[in-house]
């Protein structure tokens, strides 16, 4: 397939998916937006490369006006297509049979042009991006072209993919239809929210004609709408455009109004202001300390869990890190017996006159710590309520809106709102003061009884913001992935986010499509909570009602991303290729099975390592039914094996996870952390999308397979791996003629379960009772069918980069394996390979990986890498190269260590593999790797490593001298022949580890 047909592809499913039946669609090819949907493809420069290209079934030199408008008539006129013609139908089975159109990507770019003609002219800004001609005569070509796409969605499809209704906007008819596809930018979709409230609108209310005229007015002279879309709302001519584009949005919006900001910090640039504000904000909790003879408060900390890690954190002002916690619903983050008291003081009262700069910190599985800035909102009262959101926040006030009835708490400065319970006095609203210890000097604690009996200027009055409209009750959707793009908010049908509703106790909530389950808070506070499933068949928008018997009390529109964009259809069909990508049959990879692999393809010649059983445990060997009966690994692989389908989606496991968590009592689990270890050692697949964020966990077989491991009397050890029933694990633990054994290490959480037939058929026999398959040393079969480093480098497509600056941008320095901040995305000729990392554009906290490469010509062109992984590796090596070129001569080839007489190969955790990579080597022990913390210490051209400083462990290249400090990884009983391959895979080669002291735990000897 062509590039212009992928990017044909793309579009299509983007922006005219069954997700967007019946609604309008809007073609907001902005380079954000492109950035966003495709950056897979290579974002803005590769959608000029695809146009650059054409459809490969069109050979003339025509304008690219021109060659749309063929496109338009072959697409009517079957007879007129060539042979080569490629209908997105062959493609894309949603759009079989539907004549769907071939020159989305020509729309694409006429719509980034005018987005960007800024002093220049829209023909030459088009002609500049193409690097050809493009000529002013060509206007009847491109409206031909406008007026087909409205032609086929609305009158061909009926709406089915959409509705595109062909607008013009300006004097300029055919400019016009361009700009009328880009009037509201990403910042205009959060504050025209703020303008409803501004003009007092409900949410669910119609929009009639004085309010349309209210909302012109108000934009006009607001000033947190972007300059183009209040021009546009003094101009008679846009009316109509306008009032289409306020309507959807008014149609979805749930009655949220944002704060006005009233400090400048934290905003990285217009696009993601609106995100920023809310998501990276941190609130504060009240939590009532009742321990002791007095009660007092503490103060806490409580952000939205917009990154992942294995353990958070809080750094606020200049305080020292305080460990924070995931909370059940896994939405936020929160800590309070952690926080340093006096420090929260000092920072609450610093948050009167400024916003407080602070860090969330996350450390990664390789132990290196992350950060994120986030801040405490500039503000002279907080509003507080009841509220239980996880079970360990018990007893807590939780800074919220100030709720439509029933009790609120107000937190304010004496210094900054002393004339508070004045005004409350003289308007004679009833309030208690609470007279708790643990807040700053000078604050107090108010709660007013009744909050119903405020009127809308009172309650303005009250938190100094503008008046708003009194909601019946409120819906608010929390956590989830939204993903912004196409001027709409949508979520991701993997992560989708919970209901919060604010209503009477007797509310219900119905939507058309959603199965709701309100989860039990334990208190009687006013915030109810809910998840919900689709309904099969249910389509993808869906609006969310609050009902009081036959009263509509308020609405939230929820948009799911299902089909098209970024999403992945449920497949039956699943497995995993030789790079890891996803394949839509099972001819790839899941667990310890390849099924494109017979056993008679390889050779099967292999050094076996002989060890004693009592020394695989170091005398921790568990009882296997008894420990996995109640262990949280063993229930969700059981969960996962009993779906319908053999997977779940990624927000549904997580919430399993959690679920799980709760019932056995376990505080500390990290879903993402458990699901990765669990791939790791083959139990599960992950499914992810096409930028390598986690969509969907897939079962698989449960198998029993060889190990080129041998017990001292000579019989073959077996591993565990798939997604096991909980029945399966037990007829193991009972099984005949067989041992099954099972231990803890201390650096996995679930237990290593090694098999020993005491007879030949005693492995088949099993396998058949218990349904099991058997697969002989999968960790050879496997390790020879992989994709090498190079030969991922031979896959990636090149783009040059054009204009777009990314936000929290990071550069690899290979030396240190880690990330670091960068300006530029300019890479380095003299390495000539660098790896880049930055915040997705459409899913916020989420990251996006491009390989930059730079080979002497003066100019940089970027790949996207799925894998970050792989990328990684490439870097290192091209970083090899070049310090072996100044001298540092063992860099390249890469030195992998390994200790040939114990079959332990080690890597520093910033340098693990690729996940599909560590397979093979996972699949030798039939655990994952030894993690230890070890340090590094220089002896000649050489670094002698030990665990955590005293004992030493072996000795290393040069080239890990920045790396010698922190977690390295051991993995263990891997022969020879399939170490070297690995090695050669990652682009290095074998060295000799020179094992010390603490490996000879592990000692064995080896066998043929």
């Amino acid at each position: 397939m062509s590039l212009f047909s992928e990017w044909n592809s793309l579009l299509l499913e983007e922006y005219f998916s069954p997700a967007k039946a019946g609604q309008d669609v809007w073609i907001q090819t902005t380079r954000i937006e492109l950035e966003g949907i495709g950056a897979h493809k290579g974002g803005t420069s590769g959608l000029i490369a695809a146009i650059k290209q054409g459809p490969d079934w069109i050979n003339s030199n025509e304008n690219i006006a021109a060659k749309a408008k063929k496109l338009v008539k072959q697409r009517l006129w079957p007879s007129e297509r060539p042979r080569a013609y490629c209908d997105p139908g062959q493609l894309l089975e949603n759009y079989k049979g539907r004549s769907a159109p071939t020159y989305l990507p020509y729309i694409a770019l006429w719509v980034l042009a005018k987005s960007e003609t800024d002093g220049a002219g829209f023909y030459s800004t088009v002609s500049e991006l193409i690097g050809e001609a493009f000529p002013n005569n060509v206007r009847n070509d491109m409206e031909a072209v406008w007026i087909d796409l409205n032609h086929w969605s609305i009158n061909t499809q009926e709406g089915k993919f959409g509705r595109f209704t062909l607008n013009v906007l300006g004097v300029h008819r055919y400019i016009g239809m361009a700009y009328a596809q880009s009037m509201i930018t990403h910042k205009d979709i959060e504050g025209i929210n703020r303008l409803f409230g501004s003009c007092r609108l409900h949410s669910g209310q119609n929009l009639n004609d004085d309010n349309f005229t209210q909302l012109l007015d108000e934009g006009k002279r607001s000033y947190y709408l972007s300059s183009g879309l209040k021009e546009a709302m003094g101009k008679p001519e846009y009316r109509g455009h306008l009032r289409q584009l306020i309507k959807g949005q008014l149609e979805f919006w749930d009655g949220y109004v944002p704060k006005p900001s009233r400090s400048n910090a934290n905003v990285l640039n217009d696009r993601c202001e609106y995100q920023s504000k809310v998501s990276d904000e941190l609130a504060i909790i009240l939590k009532l300390n009742v321990d002791g003879d007095k009660p007092f408060w503490e103060i806490g900390w409580r952000c939205p869990a917009n990154v992942t890690g294995l353990s958070y954190g809080f750094k606020v002002l200049a305080g020292e890190e305080e460990k924070a916690k995931l909370e059940f619903a896994g939405s936020h983050i929160h800590a309070v017996s952690s926080v340093n008291q006096n420090n929260a003081r000092h920072a609450l009262n610093q948050s009167t006159s400024s916003n407080v700069e602070s860090v969330l910190i996350y450390k990664g599985s390789d132990g290196d710590c992350n950060e994120r800035k986030i801040y405490l909102r500039q503000d002279k009262v907080r509003v507080f309520v009841w509220d239980t959101p996880d079970p360990a926040l018990n007893d807590s006030l939780i800074e919220r809106e100030l709720p439509i009835s029933g009790l609120a708490y107000l937190l304010y400065s004496l210094d900054t709102y002393a004339n508070l319970e004045l005004y409350l006095t003289n308007e004679n609203i009833e309030y208690t003061a609470i007279d708790y210890d643990g807040l700053p000097e000078k604050w107090c604690l108010i709660c007013i009884n009744s909050t119903e009996t405020l009127t809308s200027d009172q309650r303005a009055n009250i938190l100094d913001e503008e008046p708003t409209a009194i909601p019946k009750a409120r819906i608010r959707l929390v956590g989830g992935r939204p993903i912004i793009g196409a001027g709409t908010k949508r979520y991701a049908y993997y992560d989708l986010p919970i209901v919060e509703l604010e209503a009477p106790a007797e509310a219900e909530l119905r939507a058309d499509g959603l199965t709701f389950i309100e989860l039990l808070n334990g208190d009687t506070g006013s915030v109810r909570r809910f998840k919900y499933s689709l309904v099969d068949g249910s389509g993808y928008s869906f609006k969310i009602k609050a009902l009081l018997g036959d009263e509509m009390l308020c609405s939230a529109g929820l948009q799911v991303l299902i089909a098209g964009g970024l999403s992945i259809s449920n497949r039956l069909n699943f497995s995993i290729d030789n790079f890891g990508k996803v394949l839509t049959n099972t001819a790839g990879l899941l667990g310890a099975i390849v099924g494109s692999i017979k056993p008679a393809d390889l050779d099967s010649v292999i050094d076996y390592f002989s060890v004693d059983e009592d020394a695989l445990f170091y005398n921790n060997e568990v009882d296997i039914w008894e420990y996995m009966e109640s262990d949280i690994s063993s229930r969700f692989l059981d969960s996962i094996a009993t779906t319908i389908n053999g997977s779940m989606t990624f927000g549904s496991a997580r919430d399993q996870i959690m679920r799980l968590a709760i019932s056995l009592g376990i505080d500390d689990v990290q879903p993402v952390f458990l699901i990765r270890e669990l791939r790791r050692r083959g139990y599960i697949e992950i499914e992810t999308d096409v930028k390598g964020h986690m969509v969907r966990i897939c079962s698989v077989p449960p198998t029993l397979y060889s190990l080129p491991i041998k017990d001292a009397n000579q019989r073959q050890l077996y591993g565990v791996c798939g997604s096991l029933r909980l029945q399966q694990w037990k007829e193991l633990a009972q099984a005949a003629d067989i041992r099954a054994f099972a231990g803890m290490e201390s650096t996995h959480n679930f237990p290593v379960v090694r098999i020993v037939p005491f007879i030949d058929s005693a492995i088949n026999a099993i396998a058949k009772s218990a349904n099991f398959q058997v697969v002989e040393l999968p960790a050879q079969q496997i390790s020879q069918w992989l994709g090498s480093v190079q030969d991922m480098k031979g896959t990636l497509s090149w783009y040059h980069e054009q204009g777009f600056s990314p936000n929290y941008l990071e550069r690899l320095n290979p030396s240190k394996g880690m990330f670091s901040n960068a300006v530029s995305m300019a890479v380095d000729s003299n390495r000539k390979f660098e790896l880049f990392r930055y915040e997705d554009p459409q899913i916020y906290g989420l990251s996006v990986n491009k390989l930059g490469k730079n080979l002497g010509d003066g100019f940089s062109r970027y790949s996207f890498i799925q894998d970050s992984r792989w990328g990684v590796w490439m870097a290192v090596n091209a970083f090899a190269d070049f310090v072996k070129s100044i001298g540092v001569k063992d860099a390249s080839p890469w030195p992998i260590h390994y200790d040939s007489t114990m079959g332990c190969l080690w890597l520093p955790a910033r340098m693990e593999p690729p996940f599909v990579i560590e397979r093979a080597l996972t699949l030798c022990a039939g655990t994952g790797p030894l993690i230890l913390q070890v340090k590094g210490e220089s002896d000649g051209d050489s670094i002698l490593l030990s665990e955590k400083g005293l004992q030493i462990i072996g000795r290393v290249s040069r080239v890990y001298a920045e790396m010698d400090d922190g977690k390295w990884l051991c993995y263990r009983w891997v022969p020879k022949i399939i170490a070297s391959h690995v090695a050669s895979l990652l682009g290095g080669e074998l060295k000799e580890f020179l094992p010390s002291a603490i490996t000879r735990q592990l000692e064995d000897t080896k066998c043929q």
